[in-house]
């Protein structure tokens, strides 16, 4: 609509140039004066007509200008999200790395051995443990009975 808008100035300018050109006659021929004059009128509704177009509502649909307008306003909007869907990729990309780096320290690189000979109970040592300390109450029960003995 620009374009043609600017298209139909320039030819107003040509004609207005020719016009002045006609009139700086001594007689200029007055059915091409007429001609002119009548193109560039029509020219100039022409051009009132599509900046009309452009600003002005019809029969309920919005002009060209407040559509442009909502347009601006949406490609500042789809920017702005993309921008955001950019940097939720780039934190999804970073949690992935950083989880990965998690794993190596949960994951088990090689599976435990288990012994031959088990470290615990120790039945050995906890046998002779028991006749140790039952010995020494043995013992001491022994020779409280025999203390008892004599004192009575």
């Amino acid at each position: 609509m620009q374009g043609q808008i600017l298209e139909l100035e320039q030819e107003v300018d040509q004609m207005e140039k020719s016009l002045a050109i006609l009139m700086e006659n001594a007689r200029p021929n007055t059915a091409k004066v007429n001609a002119l004059k009548t193109s560039i009128r029509i020219n100039k509704d022409l051009i009132e007509a599509k900046q009309a177009e452009l600003t002005q509502t019809t029969g309920g649909a919005d002009s060209l200008a407040s559509k442009n307008a909502r347009m601006v306003v949406a490609e500042a909007d789809y920017q702005t999200r993309e921008m955001m869907v950019q940097a939720a990729v780039q934190s999804v990309e970073a949690a992935r790395v950083a989880a990965d780096r998690q794993a190596r320290y949960l994951a088990t690189s090689v599976a435990p051995v288990r012994p031959e000979d088990p470290s615990y109970p120790r039945k050995f040592e906890n046998t002779l443990l028991s006749f140790l300390i039952f010995g020494g109450v043995y013992l001491i029960m022994s020779l409280t009975a025999s203390i008892l003995r004599e004192q009575v």
